[in-house]
């Protein structure tokens, strides 16, 4: 009897939802990584620090869950950005990051952005008092893309466990 009942909820939600369901039922994780380095500023710095980066963007959401780990600055730090700009060329901020290593956190992102990280000309930069500009830069490139459920394709499944 609760089968049965667990069924005709089922029916009755997909005709609710009706084509639509299948397509909005799976969000993709995208993965962007960098390697921070001295030689991918413009111009470059001659530094012995390093540091990596990475965001996993829901792209139904559009937020990206970040995270920065640096070390060897030559300087103190004095701030982080993602700036938008393909590699070797500088670009504008367009999200602002704590000072610190290792630093995460959410940056919800616009279409526009997020368009441009996937075009590869998103990168982050590490700023110092040695080098203002930038002492070590990192260009974010695809690594990985997984499919995730959304929430409400969840929400259906757990009327079956």
């Amino acid at each position: 009897m609760r089968t049965m009942i667990k069924l005709i909820a089922l029916s009755g939600l997909i005709l609710a939802l009706g084509p639509g369901l299948q397509d909005a039922a799976f969000a993709d994780l995208e993965t962007y990584t960098a390697t921070l380095s001295g030689a991918q500023e413009v111009p470059p710095a001659a530094t012995p620090a390093t540091g990596t980066a990475s965001i996993v963007v829901d792209t139904d959401l559009l937020e990206g869950y970040w995270n920065l780990s640096f070390s060897g600055l030559t300087g103190s730090q004095t701030g982080a950005h993602f700036h938008n700009a393909p590699s070797g060329i500088n670009g504008g901020v367009v999200f602002g990051l704590p000072l610190g290593s290792p630093v995460n956190g959410v940056w919800t992102m616009t279409a526009v952005q997020y368009g441009e990280l996937a075009a590869g000309n998103i990168y982050v930069n590490v700023h110092s008092t040695t080098f203002a500009g930038g002492e070590i830069r990192g260009q974010f490139t695809l690594d990985s893309v997984v499919e995730a459920e959304s929430e409400s394709f969840g929400a259906v499944k757990s009327l079956f466990r």
